[in-house]
C-alpha cells in the first residue's frame, strides 16, 4: 500500500465502514468493508484516480460486496481478509441497536446504500447517483420504495 492509499485510508476508513455497517449490518460490516478495499487496491485503474473519484469506485465495490456476502449468507463460509487493514487506524466502531438494524435490514442493498448516502453522508442525488454508478431516477426511485418499507415496518 502506498503512503497516498495509506492517507486516503486514514481519512476515509471509518465512513466507509459506517456505510458498510448500514449495507450488511455489525456481523459482517468489516469482512465486506476489508473484501472491498483488497479489491480496489488490486486494481491498475485505483492509481490513476483521484480522492473523489476514489470514493466512488470504493462505494460501488463495496456495494458489490454486500450483494455478493447477501448471496453467500445462506452457505456463509467466513470471509477472511488476506490482511487487516485495521492497523492503520485502529477499529472504528459503529454502533447501531438490534432493533434499529432489524428495521434498516428489511432494505435491500441498494436501498441501504441509497438511504445511507443521502442521511449519513449528506449527498445530493446526482453525486449519489455517480457515486453508485446508477441514474437520478434510481435513486429516487430507491429512496422511495426505503422510505415506504421503513415507514411500514416502524408503524406496525
Amino acid at each position: 500500500m502506498s503512503s497516498g492509499d495509506e492517507e486516503f485510508y486514514r481519512k476515509h476508513a471509518y465512513s466507509f465502514l459506517q456505510a458498510s455497517y448500514a449495507l450488511v449490518g455489525p456481523h459482517a460490516a468489516e469482512d465486506v468493508f476489508s473484501a472491498a478495499i483488497l479489491s480496489v487496491l488490486g486494481t491498475q485503474r485505483w492509481n490513476q484516480l483521484d480522492d473523489e473519484a476514489k470514493r466512488k469506485y470504493l462505494y460501488r465495490t463495496m456495494v458489490n460486496q454486500a450483494r455478493r456476502w447477501g448471496r453467500r449468507e445462506g452457505k456463509r463460509g467466513q470471509i477472511e481478509a488476506i490482511f487487516s487493514l485495521r492497523d492503520v487506524v485502529g477499529s472504528p466502531t459503529v454502533e447501531m441497536p438490534d432493533a434499529t438494524w432489524e428495521v434498516v435490514s428489511s432494505l435491500s442493498v441498494r436501498q441501504r446504500a441509497v438511504v445511507f448516502l443521502t442521511y449519513w453522508e449528506d449527498l445530493d442525488t446526482r453525486t449519489v447517483a455517480e457515486t453508485l454508478g446508477i441514474s437520478e431516477g434510481s435513486v429516487y426511485k430507491h429512496l422511495d420504495r426505503a422510505r415506504k418499507a421503513l415507514r411500514r415496518k416502524i408503524d406496525a
